[in-house]
């Protein structure tokens, strides 16, 4: 894949879910999926108050790829342990910065209702809340139907409703499903209910 990238002019970025993401002429790249749009619609939201630690959305591109800007910087990727610099005070009081700024930013922002109808029904809210509590705020699927006492594929299902919310982005790694949440979108809700969140 790296030397398609390459041929065709983009380079594959560092870490990344579902796939990852690459740069093509300054912008991101990545596969778009059912929570692009609310993505797209909070990201806009950060730019209309002014919040520069997100990138801007642009859209879709010729191949059904959401567009994104490019922040410039440096990120830990897929390397594990993490470099000590993530480790740093000075990047502890950065992530705490920019964390402080965001609150701010979303404080009006209003989540669409597709996610807060996702988490009307209890089964989905636990199978959020355990994933939310999980390492890298992810899970298996595998490991998902003993939590909520549900047959595997209706906890796919919840899954599935999720997922198209917004809340959720999924990956496939090998023979396995794994769900992972979508924090801007989670922070919006909480913010939008005014619950002290993650």
């Amino acid at each position: 894949m790296d030397d398609d990238c390459a041929v065709m002019g983009e380079r594959r970025l560092e870490g990344g879910f579902d796939g990852g993401a690459t740069l093509v002429d300054g912008t991101v790249r990545r596969v778009a999926g059912p929570w692009s749009p609310s993505v797209h619609r909070l990201l806009a939201h950060l730019r209309d108050r002014g919040f520069d630690g997100a990138p801007l959305p642009l859209g879709v591109d010729a191949q059904g790829r959401e567009v994104v800007t490019y922040l410039p910087g440096e990120t830990a990727g897929a390397q594990r342990p993490w470099p000590a610099w993530t480790h740093s005070d000075e990047a502890l009081v950065q992530v705490a910065g920019w964390r402080r700024r965001f609150h701010e930013a979303v404080l009006d922002f209003e989540p669409g209702v597709d996610a807060l109808k996702a988490l009307a029904d209890p089964a989905r809210l636990q199978l959020l809340a355990y994933i939310l509590d999980q390492p890298g705020q992810e899970a298996c699927t595998c490991n998902l139907a003993p939590i909520v006492k549900l047959s595997e594929p209706t906890v796919t299902h919840h899954l599935k409703k999720l997922e198209a919310s917004g809340l959720l982005t999924k990956e496939r790694r090998g023979m396995n499903v794994y769900y992972r949440g979508v924090p801007e979108a989670i922070h919006a809700i909480a913010t939008a209910l005014h619950v002290n969140c993650c």
